[in-house]
Order: structure tokens, then C-alpha cells, then sequence
């Protein structure tokens, strides 16, 4: 069970009784993965962490807002940027989306493309999977 407390997350095992494990402080929000493997959370400071039921590992930092946890893909925007990375900590893969958007920002239903509008009011489609051989 998740839950916070003194603006703390923390994750409580049922199984295991008198275990319950602090995963952020000061947490601003959090989203869970489709396949609830990873919880993605922004800290008060503006920092992105991975929690992955065993280590909290923070990836990013100064970020702006989450604007989307798809499939394995978080996608959010830094200084007027659009990023998207892997939610396994361990890979370390933050791709540059776009600096000119304006709204629309979201992963499509496959959760392969980022559609956004950009300043021209054009609809781009962004492949994150165009770079991978």
C-alpha cells in the first residue's frame, strides 16, 4: 500500500508487517506505470525519481511538470523542453523531443509517437523509437 505522510511517499508491505519503506520526501506527485513495476515521483525541489519496489534513483533534476507516464516511457518537459526517457533507472536514454510546442503534448495510444502542436500550430508526430537499431 502506498501512502503519504508529512509530505513523505512511502510504501507499506502487508507481507512483511513492521516493514514499511520511505520512498520520496517531500513529494509533489506521483503517477504509477501501466504494469505497476515503477512509480515515477516529483519531488518539492523539482526532481524526477524512479522508485522500482527496491531503490529510489533519481534521474533528473529541475524538471518542469510530468506530462505523461506511457508503457515504459515517461515523457515531461525541463526549461521549455520536451523530454522523454526509459523508467528503468538504469538506462539511461533522455531524448530531446522539442524545444517549439505549444500544446497537445501526449503519447499516442501505441505509446510509440509524442504528438504535439508546435508554435505554427502544426501537428508533429516525434518516433521515440526512431533511433533504435
Amino acid at each position: 500500500m502506498l501512502f503519504e505522510k508529512n509530505e513523505s511517499l512511502y510504501l507499506y508491505d502487508s507481507k512483511e508487517k513492521d516493514e514499511t519503506t520511505q520512498i520520496v520526501s517531500n513529494v509533489s506527485d506521483y503517477w504509477f506505470t501501466e504494469d505497476d513495476k515503477y512509480i515515477v515521483v516529483v519531488d518539492e525541489n523539482k526532481n524526477l525519481h524512479i522508485y522500482n519496489y527496491k531503490d529510489t534513483k533519481k534521474v533528473d533534476t529541475e524538471i518542469d511538470t510530468v506530462l505523461d507516464v506511457r508503457g515504459n516511457k515517461i515523457l515531461y518537459e525541463k526549461d521549455n523542453t520536451l523530454y522523454v526517457r526509459d523508467v528503468n533507472p538504469k538506462k539511461d536514454d533522455k531524448l530531446k523531443v522539442s524545444e517549439d510546442y505549444e500544446t497537445l503534448v501526449r503519447f499516442s495510444e501505441d505509446g510509440k509517437n509524442i504528438l504535439y502542436i508546435n508554435g505554427e500550430r502544426e501537428l508533429y508526430f516525434y518516433n521515440i523509437y526512431r533511433d533504435i537499431v
